[in-house]
């Protein structure tokens, strides 16, 4: 299994657009192959998002991050972050 943590900050005005867009993709990450597990988690404290990955293994991770539909979403997505998201990888 890999679990992916990823911390986002949206830029100001942007976290719920942001949560949104998440949420629209959560749907589509689960449905693919090798999904287990996608959440999108809000800070109660603060505008930061956190997403929560299971993936059952890197071959899976990998084709999803490779995915045209993918990429064009993190396009999408940087026009919202105030920075780059902080991405760690459980093994």
């Amino acid at each position: 299994m890999h679990i992916i943590t990823v911390v986002i900050t949206p830029a100001e005005g942007k976290k719920d657009a942001y949560v949104e867009m998440l949420l629209q993709n959560d749907k589509a990450a689960l449905a693919e192959e090798g999904c287990v597990n996608f959440e999108v988690l809000t800070y109660p404290d603060s505008d930061k998002i956190m997403l929560f990955e299971v993936w059952q293994s890197e071959e899976a991770l990998k084709k999803h991050v490779s995915d045209p539909a993918f990429q064009a979403k993190q396009a999408e997505q940087k026009k919202l972050a105030a920075g780059p998201a902080e991405v760690k990888v459980w093994q």
